[in-house]
């Protein structure tokens, strides 16, 4: 679709036929002066085309010139693409796929893993455009499923292909956290969180999930901790409680009331339309040639002509 960046210059249009209608004709003295014999010995010679023929070749190409500059004036352009700007937040969410996230809570139809994903969607949705996201998956490994990126649909991709215990059936927050922390980026200004999605079980590894958020709180990454109900009342959501605590974070349990916890921050409203701005392809340049193609070739006409 073409879109046109001053669509008011195409008021110009009738501009020559505007001058035409109200400039004086040239006086009669300056025309020039033959007899009617000649005039018609002038006309024979022509060869074969009418007046009203030769009239249209010597203005077509003024005319398709004219078009051309105009169209120039209006900046012409078309879509080809978005223009992502970092925000400086990099979220890191780490999905817990031990064996416990294949089991359903009371009252609940899907199970751990799938109302996980579903909230994950979800919150991907509402995350703006320039904050970067990663996906891990952990049981007794952790695994990168897809470092820092702004596509979000094709981290929804990876979310849909996850198998309850691939990476084992035991837990290891404490291994989440150290893989998330090799996963964010370099820069100091940066704002980074990680999203734990566990039922709190820590049973595997050899980093212990305290120490490994301590390393998380010097580099300043937050923790935001996402546990299960029927864990959180059986005492199982401690752990997940205490990573949360000592980086400054928060700890929540999934519910469908609230789902994911907010990680948009206070400024990403106003900075929300500066994130994305439209690529588009400009063609003002190539209608100019066009124009002073046109142009020429209207010249060398008049030369010839002569």
């Amino acid at each position: 679709m073409i879109e046109l960046l001053r669509p008011w210059a195409l008021f110009a249009l009738p501009l020559p036929l505007i001058a035409w209608w109200l400039l004086p004709h040239a006086a009669p003295a300056a025309r020039l002066q033959a007899s009617e014999s000649a005039l018609v010995l002038l006309r024979a010679m022509r060869p074969g085309r009418s007046e009203g023929t030769d009239q249209i070749r010597r203005l077509l190409l003024p005319v398709l010139g004219w078009l051309a500059l105009v169209m120039a004036l209006c900046g012409p352009v078309t879509p080809i693409g978005t223009l992502i700007r970092s925000s400086g937040h990099e979220v890191v969410i780490a999905i817990d796929l031990s064996a416990s996230m294949g089991r359903k809570e009371s009252g609940q139809r899907a199970t751990a893993f799938d109302r996980y994903r579903t909230a994950v969607a979800t919150f991907l949705d509402r995350l703006p455009a320039g904050d970067r996201v990663a996906l891990i998956a952990f049981g007794e490994q952790a695994y990168l499923i897809a470092p820092l990126t702004h596509d979000f649909g094709a981290l929804n991709g990876y979310l849909d292909e996850l198998v309850v215990g691939m990476p084992g059936r035991k837990t290891s927050v404490g291994v989440a956290i150290g893989l998330a922390l090799k996963t964010f980026g370099t820069g100091e200004q940066q704002r980074r969180s990680l999203l734990i999605l566990s039922d709190g079980e820590d049973n595997a590894g050899a980093l212990p999930a305290p120490d490994a958020a301590l390393l998380a709180s010097d580099r300043n990454v937050r923790i935001h901790a996402v546990g299960l109900a029927d864990a959180e009342a059986g005492g199982g959501s401690d752990i997940l409680r205490t990573v949360a605590e000592i980086t400054g974070g928060s700890f929540s349990t999934l519910a469908e009331t609230s789902g994911l916890p907010d990680l948009t921050g206070p400024a990403a409203a106003a900075t929300a339309d500066e994130a994305t701005s439209p690529l588009r392809r400009n063609w003002s340049s190539e209608l100019l040639i066009v124009a002073a193609i046109m142009l020429a070739g209207h010249l060398l006409m008049l030369r010839r002509a002569r």
